[in-house]
């Protein structure tokens, strides 16, 4: 049983065959197949996700329509790739069963030459559904809001504890079932059942067990004295904005809102969606 909660992925990926959602709105709404270094049965994994080009980094993403595969670093939400439900026209592949996940990607970092065998970095939110201490391994599924498809999805995961490693050598964590829990740690495989449904299979790396806490007022806060000392360890970003050509450009503020409907002002529908997402987890922590 799936439960409210996140789930993102960080990692060093090749973006591909960069698509306009909607040709007719323009090129700034688009979807890539995303490569990952992981196995997805004999094949590396692919994930379907959707970025939305804020308006200071056009041109800075003009390389990825002009170059078949780019090497960039990710921050994404992500969930299961649902088999039906999605425009037949953003499928690249065969069929939808060939991507793993689908997601919203909130951050493009371009690299060259990053070391793309890495792991992908998972992390994830969400309640227990099953644990077994003598194998070292424990289930969850949380669910959240994709865009794409504009509904919640679930993503299926696996965790499992390296009894080897030398982080867990006093002590070996297992949450139990029903536990809500925040975890980290490196997908290292997608195994699929029958009908081609994966399950995300994470080496844990780091994990906290999230309860209802007492805060304890610390009243006012003073605020620290600034000093105008420069460290030679403090890079000024105001002079790399103008002088560096090997930087790209830093967003100065908020991100300008477009006349689009499509620039993420979401349609009633969206926001009902989400809100029916809201009223879960506040069930749950009831």
């Amino acid at each position: 049983m799936s439960s409210p909660g996140h789930v993102f992925v960080t990692g060093v990926v090749i973006l591909a065959d960069a698509r306009p959602v909607d040709p007719q709105r323009g090129n700034r709404n688009v979807v890539f197949d995303v490569n990952f270094p992981v196995k997805d049965g004999k094949k590396r994994t692919l994930g379907l996700l959707r970025y939305f080009t804020p308006e200071e980094r056009v041109g800075e993403m003009q390389k990825i329509w002009d170059n078949p595969f780019t090497e960039a670093f990710i921050i994404a939400r992500i969930a299961t790739m649902p088999q039906t439900g999605i425009p037949s026209e953003l499928i690249a592949e065969e069929d939808a069963a060939d991507y793993a996940f689908i997601g919203d990607i909130a951050e493009i970092i371009f690299t060259e030459g990053a070391n793309i065998h890495r792991l992908p970095y998972i992390m994830a939110t969400g309640a227990t559904t099953a644990y077994d201490s003598v194998n070292l391994t424990f289930s969850m599924v949380p669910s959240q809001y994709i865009n794409i498809p504009r509904t919640v999805l679930e993503f299926p995961i696996s965790c499992f504890i390296d009894a080897e490693s030398k982080k867990w050598k006093n002590k070996k964590p297992m949450p139990t079932t029903g536990s809500t829990i925040s975890i980290g740690g490196f997908l290292t495989k997608i195994k699929r059942d029958a009908d081609r449904q994966p399950t995300f299979e994470i080496e844990l790396d780091n994990i906290a067990y999230l309860g209802r806490q007492s805060v304890t007022s610390a009243g006012n806060i003073a605020n620290p004295s600034s000093s105008t000392t420069i460290s030679r360890n403090r890079f000024n970003y105001d002079d790399a904005l103008s002088s560096s050509p090997l930087l790209s450009p830093i967003a100065t503020g908020k991100r300008k809102q477009t006349e689009n409907k499509d620039s993420e002002d979401e349609s009633e529908e969206d926001h009902k969606a989400k809100r029916t997402h809201t009223d879960e987890e506040s069930k749950e922590k009831v």
